[in-house]
């Protein structure tokens, strides 16, 4: 397979991969599963942090995605009277 064919197939791949992460995350969240949610949360840093790792750089930027579940485990650990940590 060509380099080019394979490199945005993994980019496809890593895409969906976040994507599913972020599904249970949102799951996690409706059934009132914080612990899980948070436990998704760090379990994507965790792969961002492996990118920049791989890669040798910090020049990609916080995703978006990531940002917006901190947000929400924040907004979540308030409702219930908790302090994020």
């Amino acid at each position: 397979m060509p380099r080019e064919r394979l490199e945005r197939v993994n980019r496809s791949i890593r895409r969906r991969f976040d994507d599913i992460i972020e599904d249970a995350f949102h799951h996690a969240c409706m059934t009132g599963d914080l612990d899980t949610a948070i436990e998704l949360t760090e379990l994507l840093e965790r792969k961002l942090a492996r990118w920049r790792q791989a890669h040798g750089t910090d020049s990609r930027q916080e995703t978006p995605q990531l940002n917006a579940m901190r947000e929400e485990i924040a907004l979540r650990l308030q409702e219930r009277g908790e302090e994020p940590g």
